[in-house]
C-alpha cells in the first residue's frame, strides 16, 4: 500500500512539474510575442518561430482585439508564409525539422517546392495561386491544420522585371516560375507528387485521399514493403487516370462514343480505397484486372483535346468567397463587372492548368517514379531538379531559366545590360 501512495505522489510531482514547465514556457512565448509585436525585435522573431507552431500562436494571441493585419512583417516571419494573419498556418523551411515533426505526430508532410520564397509577396505565379486559393480555402485549410506537417523550399530566386510606364508608374512583376506540392508520408517517403495548379476541390479530394492513405497503410510499411505498394499505386493512378481520360473524351467529343465504344461519363471507376491496401493486394488487383501494364499505354493527350476537356472541366472549378476576396483587394478591384470578368478568366485558366496535370504533367512525373532505375537510390531533391527541367522545362541549372541565351545579351549595350555590381555611367 506505501508503495503505491509513493508512486502516485511521485507521478504527482512528475505532472505538476510538467504543468509548471508548460506554463513557463506559454508564459515566455507570451512575452517574446509581445516584445516582437512592439518592435519586431529580430532576436524575439527568431525565438518564436524556432518554437514553431506554439510560437505563431502565441504571437496571434498577443494581436490586439485578436487583429494581427497591422503587424503583417512579423507574423509572416514567425509563421513562414505570407498573410499569415488570415492563413494562419506554420510552415517549415528545415525539412529534417518537419520529418522530425512528423515522426513525432504521425502525421504526413506536405511540402511545396517553389521559385522565391513563400513568406514574400512575389513569390512565383504558382505558389501566390496556392496562398490565395488553397491556404485561405477553409475546407483545406482546416484539412493542413489538422492532419499535415507544412514545409517549404526555394529552389531558386523567382525572377522578376520592372516596367516602366514613362509617366513615373512602376509595375513589377514576376516572370515564369513553377511549383510542386510533394505528399510526404510520417516516416518522409514520398507518397504523392502534386504538379501545378488545380482547382480547390481536386487539390482537397488529394490531400484527404493521401492523408487516408497514410493512416490505413504507409505507416504500417517498411521500406521495402513501401517501396512494393507505392509502385503498384502509382500503376492504379494511371490506369485510373486513363479511365477519367476516356469519359472526359467521350464527353467532349460526344460524336466519337459509338465508333470508340468508350465508357459513358456514369461509369464508376475503381474506388480510391485500392490505394489503401496491402501491397500485395493492391499488384493482384492490378494483375488480374488486367491493368499491370497500363502505364505503358499512356494516352498522347494533344493541346486541343486539353482545351475541349478543359472547357468541360471549367463548370466544377469554384474559387469560395474568401479566396475570391483577397485575390481583388491585392488587384484593388472594386468594380463587380471587372471582378467577375477577371475571376472567370482566372477560373478558366485553372482548369486548363488541372486537366494539363491530370492527363499529362502527373502521369509523366508517375510513370518516371515507377521507373526501375530512377528509383535506385532515389533522393528527393535530385528528382525535384529532373521535375524542373523535364516537365517545367525549367532547368535550375540555367541561370536565365531560357528566357535568353548568353549570346543574346552580350549583344546588348553595356549601358542596358547590367549585374548587381555594375554602377550607372556617365
Amino acid at each position: 500500500m506505501r508503495t503505491k501512495i509513493v508512486t502516485v505522489h511521485l507521478l504527482l510531482i512528475v505532472f505538476l512539474c510538467g504543468a509548471a514547465t508548460l506554463a513557463e514556457a506559454g508564459s515566455r512565448l507570451a512575452d517574446l510575442a509581445r516584445v516582437a509585436l512592439q518592435g519586431g525585435s529580430t532576436g524575439a522573431v527568431a525565438a518564436l518561430r524556432q518554437a514553431g507552431p506554439a510560437g505563431m500562436n502565441a504571437l496571434l494571441a498577443a494581436c490586439p482585439d485578436g487583429d494581427c493585419r497591422g503587424t503583417q512583417d512579423v507574423l509572416d516571419r514567425v509563421c513562414g508564409v505570407r498573410d499569415c494573419a488570415d492563413i494562419r498556418l506554420f510552415w517549415y523551411t528545415d525539412l529534417e525539422a518537419a520529418k522530425a515533426e512528423a515522426r513525432a505526430t504521425g502525421k504526413p508532410i506536405l511540402s511545396l517546392r517553389l521559385m522565391g520564397r513563400l513568406d514574400e509577396e512575389l513569390s512565383d505565379a504558382d505558389s501566390r495561386y496556392f496562398r490565395a486559393v488553397f491556404y485561405q480555402n477553409h475546407e483545406i485549410n482546416q484539412i493542413l491544420r489538422d492532419r499535415y506537417i507544412l514545409h517549404w523550399r526555394s529552389v531558386r530566386p523567382v525572377p522578376r522585371v520592372t516596367i516602366d510606364l514613362g509617366d513615373g508608374t512602376h509595375i513589377e512583376r514576376t516572370l515564369t516560375g513553377n511549383s510542386i506540392h510533394y505528399i510526404l508520408d510520417s516516416h518522409g517517403r514520398l507518397l504523392e507528387p502534386l504538379p501545378g495548379l488545380y482547382g480547390p476541390s481536386f487539390f482537397q479530394s488529394a490531400l484527404e485521399e493521401a492523408a487516408q492513405a497514410e493512416t490505413n497503410t504507409a505507416r504500417h510499411l517498411d521500406d521495402e514493403q513501401f517501396a512494393s505498394w507505392t509502385v503498384a499505386r502509382r500503376a492504379s493512378e494511371l490506369t485510373l487516370g486513363s479511365e477519367a481520360f476516356d469519359r472526359d473524351f467521350t464527353a467532349a467529343y460526344p460524336a466519337a462514343r459509338a465508333e470508340a465504344d468508350l465508357p459513358t461519363a456514369g461509369t464508376a471507376s475503381h474506388p480510391w480505397s485500392v490505394f489503401e491496401g496491402a501491397p500485395g493486394e493492391l499488384a493482384d488487383w492490378l494483375r488480374l484486372s488486367g491493368q499491370a501494364g497500363a502505364s505503358e499505354e499512356l494516352m498522347d493527350v494533344n493541346d486541343y483535346q486539353l482545351h475541349r476537356i478543359a472547357e468541360l472541366r471549367r463548370l466544377r472549378i469554384h474559387l469560395d468567397p474568401a479566396s475570391r476576396a483577397v485575390l481583388l483587394h491585392k488587384q484593388g478591384v472594386t468594380d463587380p463587372r471587372e471582378a467577375e470578368r477577371l475571376m472567370d478568366a482566372l477560373e478558366s485558366a485553372v482548369a486548363l492548368d488541372e486537366v494539363n496535370n491530370q492527363y499529362r504533367t502527373g502521369p509523366a512525373i508517375l510513370e518516371a517514379l515507377n521507373d526501375p532505375e530512377l528509383r535506385k537510390g532515389f533522393e528527393l531533391e535530385a528528382f525535384n531538379d529532373w521535375v524542373y527541367e523535364k516537365i517545367f522545362t525549367s532547368p535550375l541549372s540555367d541561370p536565365r531559366l531560357g528566357l535568353a541565351s548568353e549570346s543574346f545579351y552580350r549583344t546588348l549595350p553595356a549601358s542596358i545590360r547590367r549585374t548587381k555590381s555594375a554602377k550607372p555611367g556617365c
